[in-house]
């Protein structure tokens, strides 16, 4: 087995790690340890894709911390993420696992530039990052599948809210939803 295949599920458990601590947060239930934390969330249309969305990662940028990574909850394509301090970020990279092929995949994101999805988080609040679409591009039979992810309309911002308003359990997230949604209809 080459070293390549070894890293690429080692990196995925070691992503995975720093949910685990987390998850009373994945569901909203829990008051927010400080004040000024957000929500980001958004949505990931993997039809194309070889493997479904089961995780994705983003990186704080600034200010820098000794633990810059933040993993987000996943279900069909929806992924949010609670407890987001204020600051710039960066969405790393995301995958899933493949029954039919036995395999992970891993997707990075760019790594250099600010990106579409890239939120910068300035004051407490609930963030949109968009509605994507995973597409394949064909690079020939010998080179390795390329990917690229196309902006789309469905699923919304509202859609998607009305989605977290599900998870969200503890008034103090469930007030910064309600706000976003009343903005929306103004």
């Amino acid at each position: 087995m080459s070293l390549q295949k070894l890293w690429v599920p080692l990196v995925i458990v070691l992503l995975a790690l720093p949910q685990s601590a987390d998850a009373k947060k994945g569901y909203l239930k829990e008051k927010p340890e400080e004040p000024n934390l957000s929500i980001v969330f958004g949505y990931i249309d993997m039809d194309d894709a070889p493997t479904n969305l089961k995780w994705i990662s983003m990186k704080r940028v600034r200010p820098r911390t000794a633990k810059p990574y933040y993993n987000f909850w996943v279900k069909k394509g929806f992924f949010y993420r609670a407890s987001v301090p204020l600051g710039s970020y960066h969405f790393d990279s995301f995958g899933g696992y493949s029954g039919l092929r036995n395999a992970d995949f891993s997707f990075e994101f760019p790594s250099q530039g600010r990106g579409e999805m890239d939120p910068i988080i300035k004051k407490q609040g609930v963030y949109y990052v968009g509605s994507y679409k995973y597409k394949k591009i064909k690079t020939g039979i010998f080179k390795p599948n390329q990917f690229d992810i196309i902006k789309v309309d469905s699923p919304s911002e509202r859609e998607l809210l009305t989605q977290l308003l599900e998870y969200a359990k503890h008034p103090e997230w469930l007030g910064l939803i309600e706000k976003r949604l009343k903005e929306l209809k103004q």
